[in-house]
């Protein structure tokens, strides 16, 4: 029965995609999936609302699951050209055989492979959605369009929680958490989901902010002034920082001389927005977590990474379950914070370098083509503005490799994408049809 609805939704979206166009269609899909409602549709336990994992206990279909493989049939079916397969291959090889022969296999275990395996094809999502967007005709327009509809979401359901409207409640573990109080939470269970999502979305608006029309780039600069809001309503001190850091270093690296205005007036904006909101960032570290927490948590992951081989891990999504016998604070729902610790103690050395270095060789080639003055540039000076603050924020929480690493990956490959097409072929318009037909007939010089 699944399979049979399957085919008719993806039939229905080929027919859709077809007169409304790709972006018009898979985009608000993404984004909607991601950014706004990242629920659960099966699989769920009692037990998933107080734990404290990247994934459930037992595998589970989120919204984003469906989007994601939704958008993956469709890039299997129509072959286009730039949608990158095999950046996690490996890493995919070494879950499958890991969790088969290495790990227990249980239910909890095949929770982490199914949630780290569906955020590998979010980089294939992505990298098939940034081939319908080219420097010409209207498609950063349309990408800029929802960008901002899915900020401005949030940002009027903060406002709309601010102002006592109970609107989307914090998870069941959140709750309980008094340092929470008063922070808003958009869409998500917790404050700092939100500040990540944003965070992310910031990666996708700076480069359209360099676009060539001018309705994307009013919308770009819009969205990201928006989101100043829930940035610091949410409380969120690594995300807000980590958004300055990476504005502040965008506007440092504009090319051009014309520019020197703005490199200097957008760094001057940055500090007026944390001087303006230092009241709150001043009693979030009045009453946020104390040092010696995190310490004693990383004391316990590092110690439990001498305890094991180097290539074994405990399994992804057991962090809670495998380290707390060894420390009763974690027994209680704390893992590290540190998503690369975790992914070490979860994952083992080898897994947690299959996972992280697609990322580090995206880097190294957007470093390779910071200086283009074409889109290819302008993705390659996001992602390296965004690499410090993002840093910060995996380094000092574990968020990154949950229900956050799906967008996380879906922006990568989405850049990495823009980045690695030729100069030429950036300036060459991209049709917005699903027919396969209709594809090679417009593409045709």
């Amino acid at each position: 029965m699944f399979i049979v609805i399957g085919l008719v939704g993806l039939v229905a979206l080929l027919v859709v995609g077809h007169f409304l166009g790709s972006l018009n269609v898979l985009l608000p899909l993404m984004l909607g999936s991601l950014c706004f409602l990242p629920k659960v549709l099966i699989g769920g336990t009692v037990a998933d609302q107080t734990r404290a994992s990247i994934s459930g206990a037992e595998p589970r279909v989120m919204t984003y699951t469906v989007a994601i493989c939704i958008v993956v049939l469709v890039a299997s079916f129509l072959h286009r050209k730039g949608t990158l397969w095999t950046t996690y291959s490996a890493f995919t090889i070494f879950l499958l055989i890991w969790v088969s022969l290495v790990w227990a296999g249980n239910g909890e275990q095949w929770a982490g492979v199914v949630h780290l395996g569906v955020a590998t094809l979010a980089w294939v999502a992505g990298s098939y959605i940034s081939t319908h967007v080219a420097s010409s005709g209207k498609s950063e327009q349309i990408l800029a369009g929802w960008l901002f509809i899915a900020v401005f979401v949030q940002v009027a359901i903060s406002v709309a929680q601010v102002a006592g409207i109970p609107l989307f409640p914090l998870g069941a573990s959140a709750a309980a958490d008094t340092g929470l109080l008063g922070r808003v939470n958009g869409s998500f269970g917790h404050p700092t989901t939100l500040g990540k999502i944003l965070l992310l979305l910031t990666v996708l608006l700076l480069p359209l902010t360099k676009s060539s029309d001018p309705r994307a780039r009013k919308l770009a600069w819009w969205a990201i002034c928006l989101s100043a809001i829930p940035f610091i309503l949410s409380g969120g001190r690594a995300n807000f920082f980590a958004v300055i850091i990476m504005v502040v270093i965008w506007a440092m690296t504009s090319e051009g001389a014309q520019h020197a205005g703005r490199r200097v007036m957008i760094p001057l904006a940055a500090i007026g927005v944390v001087a303006a909101s230092a009241g709150v960032w001043l009693g979030r570290f009045e009453t946020g977590e104390i040092g010696g927490y995190r310490a004693r948590f990383t004391d316990v992951a590092l110690a439990q990474i001498e305890m094991r081989p180097w290539w074994v891990g405990t399994g992804p999504g057991t962090y809670v379950t495998a380290v707390g016998p060894y420390d009763a604070l974690t027994a209680t729902g704390w893992p590290v914070h540190n998503s690369v610790l975790l992914a070490v103690v979860e994952l083992g050395f080898l897994g947690a370098i299959l996972l992280f270095l697609p990322i580090l060789i995206l880097m190294v080639r957007a470093w390779r083509t910071r200086r283009s003055l074409h889109a290819n540039g302008w993705y390659s000076r996001a992602i390296l503005a965004s690499f410090p603050g993002i840093s910060i924020v995996a380094l000092t929480g574990w968020g990154m490799m949950a229900d956050t690493l799906p967008l996380w990956l879906f922006v990568l490959g989405f850049c990495e994408e823009q980045i690695r097409r030729s100069t030429a072929r950036n300036d060459i318009g991209r049709p917005a049809s699903f027919s396969p037909r209709i594809t090679r007939l417009r593409a045709a010089p």
